[in-house]
Parts: structure tokens; sequence; C-alpha cells
């Protein structure tokens, strides 16, 4: 299989646009991913739009394959690894622990009381640092 540089099928002037297209689309998301990294703050991101992208940028993938568009396919791939960075980063840095989703619930149904401190986060997200920590300071007293 070759891909293409350049369309055939459309003229020079609109194939160089769509270069430029791609390499500011690329660049766009170096910013975010940079972000992400450092700060390891994934709060603001949807898991379903991250999945919906995702799932898009796989569908334009394919597409690009099937047109041997070196440019669809180049850029398509470079997103998709934008959404599973993106993804994996949510996965491994939640911003909403389970901890604290599980003691949501249980005291909001009242089946017992989980005490607050055990399920405190500190500004780096460390819960369990902090749950470590409580517990050794409970045992302690």
């Amino acid at each position: 299989m070759t891909l293409h540089i350049l369309d055939p099928h459309i003229s020079l002037i609109t194939n160089i646009f769509v270069i430029i297209a791609n390499i500011t689309g690329i660049l766009c998301s170096f910013p975010q991913l940079y972000t992400t990294y450092k700060t390891k703050n994934t709060e603001s991101f949807s898991t379903s739009s991250m999945f919906l992208g995702l799932i898009t940028y796989l569908i334009w993938l394919c597409y690009g394959i099937e047109l041997k568009s070196f440019p669809v396919v180049l850029y398509n791939s470079i997103s998709t690894f934008y959404y599973v960075f993106l993804l994996y980063y949510m996965y491994k840095y939640p911003t909403t622990p389970f901890f604290i989703k599980l003691n949501s619930y249980v005291n909001s149904h009242k089946i017992y009381d989980i005490p607050t401190e055990y399920v405190l986060i500190d500004i780096n997200n460390n819960i369990n640092d902090n749950i470590n920590n409580n517990i050794l300071s409970d045992t302690d007293n």
C-alpha cells in the first residue's frame, strides 16, 4: 500500500491547505498534552467526550487508509494518540477517586458512616498517602 502525500483528485492549492490544516491541527494539541503531562490534572475532561473523540479519529484514520492519503492518516494517527494519552491520564490520575464516590454513596444511603478524614485528598490527589497516614495516626491513639 502506498500513501499519497498529495491527493491527485484536488488542486495543488487545496493540497497545500490540507497540509497546513493538518500541521496546525497537530500543533494545537501539544499545549494540552504538555499541560496534562506536567500537572497530571484531568479534572475538566469529560470521559464521554474523550471516547467520542477517540472513536471519531479512529474512523477518520480508517478513511485515510482507505483513501491512501498520507496527510489524513498522519493527522488522524496523531489525533488518535492524543485521545489515547488523555484517556490514559484520566484513568491513571483520576480527579474523583473511587473512595470519594463510595463515601458519597454510602453516606447518602445511610448504610454506615465512613469518617471523611479517610477520604481527604490533598492538592496533588495523593489519596493513598492521606488514607494511609490517617489510618496509621488512628492506630497510634
